[in-house]
């Protein structure tokens, strides 16, 4: 008796574990829920018409280009400074008689073109000037080599002023 009671005592005692059989159909169940439900989601997305590309052709203006004066104000602040400054001085002076129309602010100017153009009557008389200084320079010093002495050297008198 004691090895039939402790048996049935036992197996009394546990709860039942569900048979294998039905875990199996649980699991089969929730399988198929799952698939099914993944169907439906999928067939019932949005569906999008497919269609050709459109192709899209740019707006283009076509314009014959020619030539023109076309002035363009940019406005800045700063100091503009030229690449290079001409300085130009006469070394004679007379009345203007002919400019290069590049003689202008920010005009170009190439190398030897001439820019102004005096009145060559002017020159020659400008010229006439200082020969006539040189002709009374030449003959200052005639006259005062006549005026020294006879017993002088030409080395005392011929040095710069104020050497001795």
């Amino acid at each position: 008796m004691t090895d039939s009671t402790q048996d049935s005592g036992l197996t009394g005692t546990h709860p039942k574990r569900p048979r294998p059989i039905i875990r199996i159909v649980i699991s089969l169940v929730i399988l198929t829920m799952g698939v099914g439900t993944a169907a439906y989601l999928k067939n019932s997305a949005p569906r999008t018409q497919k269609r050709p590309p459109v192709k899209l052709s740019p707006a283009v203006q076509v314009e014959i280009v020619r030539p023109s004066e076309y002035q363009i104000v940019v406005r800045a602040m700063g100091t503009v400074i030229p690449d290079r400054e001409v300085v130009l001085k006469s070394r004679v002076t007379g009345e203007v008689i002919d400019i290069h129309p590049e003689f202008t602010e920010g005009g170009f100017f190439k190398k030897d073109m001439k820019v102004l153009q005096i009145d060559p009557l002017d020159y020659e008389l400008a010229l006439a000037r200082q020969q006539s200084v040189v002709a009374d320079a030449e003959y200052a010093l005639k006259l005062e080599l006549g005026h020294q002495a006879p017993g002088q050297s030409q080395s005392r008198t011929g040095g710069s002023p104020g050497r001795t």
